[in-house]
């Protein structure tokens, strides 16, 4: 029932995305790609917070919360900017995992093998959110105040606690005691040191698994954070006091946009986070394909075939290919590849690898690949379409030459149906091509790619 709609969007960001890749390589290239590398920007901006934080903790004090931080607002040539740097990025953190995730929804990474990385995804966002509520509060000025208070308030409506929590704010003092900002202060050290296990775990299953980008794109993201740390100050507003009620409170659009909506239905507001997470957590199964051309079918391989050469188990980049004891077949080696299906994603990168050919997803092995280049080249002019996988990069043939390209680009698209001929013949990915099918395929002409 959903998987139209959700197909129709899902097509719609991808090509958005397209687009914008496009534009981009051929602004910058595509290893300095910022939409490509929103995975890697949002570790380098949550180290950058985590760094600056764990410097400013010195400054902070648990009796006086906002006094400290105005001493560290009025140090022009170090805590101002150094906070400056410590806002932004965090608020950047935000842009870059939205990012991420749309990316990852678009290109249909969220469902199969890689449901465990959504998930654990999900999970980090959350504590994405709980890291900045706790430091928002720390700094306890009028944002600050409103921020708690709303918090408690939602806690409040759900009726799990003996004392009503929002009773910390009754007006009897201007500021809770220190052990309320010492929990704050705890929960804003420990949960950000905790995202860097659970980065670890979202990106375990990836056998070669990419955290920072290069070292020149990293020292630039950090020259324009300092730049814009020590151009902007980060705001401060009037001291938190609770027996006042403030009044046209600034509120920070990434991490607070909500808290409008939850002065009117506290408990309203809880139903819609947990539901938003909830979805989200739902995806993999929700959205999961139904049809059986879209399942992922794990690579196999033939043990009688195999030379035991671990090509495979060294490029796969999922690890889901492991070496195992030969059980049968000519001796040729003491070990065979072996996949392991719940973590193979059907990339088709091991048919690329493997020599002779008897490795790779079904349909999709090297040796179908060279025999749709066989067909191609013999059909040459016939106007027959090869199509393997439709929707798949693809190989094509046009009067002595031969395209091959990615049809999940626009840009690969528009070269395609400006291509004189449609015979073709597609793998699973650019990068599971044999070039022993490309080379083939090329001698009767030049070759483009």
């Amino acid at each position: 029932m959903l998987s139209s709609p959700y197909n129709g969007f899902r097509r719609v960001v991808h090509r958005g995305f397209s687009l914008a890749d496009r534009a981009f390589n051929a602004v910058f290239r595509p290893e300095f790609n910022p939409i490509y590398r929103s995975g890697t920007i949002a570790v380098v901006l949550m180290s950058l917070v985590t760094v600056t934080g764990l410097v400013l903790i010195f400054f902070y004090r648990l009796g006086d919360p906002w006094e400290s931080v105005r001493g560290i607002q009025e140090q022009a040539w170090f805590g101002r900017w150094l906070r400056s740097i410590h806002r932004f990025a965090s608020d950047a953190t935000v842009a870059a995992v939205v990012l991420h995730v749309f990316r990852m929804f678009a290109q249909g990474k969220s469902w199969g093998p890689r449901a465990f990385s959504w998930i654990t995804g999900v999970l980090l966002l959350f504590f994405l959110f709980l890291s900045a509520w706790t430091g928002f509060v720390m700094v306890w000025d009028t944002q600050a105040q409103v921020v708690a208070e709303t918090g408690a308030r939602i806690v409040d409506s759900l009726g799990i606690l003996a004392d009503p929590l929002v009773g910390s704010f009754n007006g009897v003092a201007d500021t809770p005691p220190a052990s309320f900002f010492f929990l704050n202060l705890f929960l804003h050290v420990v949960v950000p040191l905790g995202m860097i296990f659970g980065i670890w775990v979202h990106t375990s299953r990836m056998a070669r698994a990419t955290w920072f980008p290069r070292k020149n794109f990293l020292w630039g993201m950090v020259a324009v954070f300092v730049a814009l740390g020590v151009a902007l100050p980060a705001p401060l507003g009037p001291k938190a006091d609770l027996l006042s009620l403030p009044v046209d409170v600034p509120l920070d659009r990434y991490f607070h946009f909500w808290i409008p909506f939850a002065s009117l239905s506290p408990s309203a507001t809880f139903w819609w986070w947990f539901g938003f997470f909830l979805l989200l957590s739902a995806i993999p199964w929700a959205l999961r394909p139904r049809s059986e051309s879209s399942e992922v079918k794990p690579a196999f391989n033939d043990p009688k075939i195999c030379q035991g050469c671990t090509q495979c188990v060294k490029d796969c980049p999922y690890e889901a290919i492991q070496m195992v004891p030969r059980l049968a077949g000519p001796p040729v080696s003491e070990t065979v590849a072996q996949v392991i299906p719940n973590l193979c994603v059907s990339c088709g990168l091991c048919s690329a690898s493997c020599g002779p050919m008897t490795m790779g997803p079904p349909d999709r092995k090297g040796t179908h690949q060279y025999q749709a280049a066989k067909t191609l080249v013999a059909s040459r002019g016939a106007g027959q379409a090869l199509d393997l996988l439709p929707e798949r990069p693809r190989l094509r043939l046009a009067r002595h030459r031969v395209l091959s390209s990615c049809a999940s680009s626009a840009r690969s698209r528009s070269r395609i149906s400006a291509a004189r001929s449609n015979s073709s013949f597609s793998a699973a990915t650019c990068i599971s091509f044999r070039s022993r099918s490309i080379s083939f395929a090329v001698r009767s002409g030049d070759h483009r790619s």
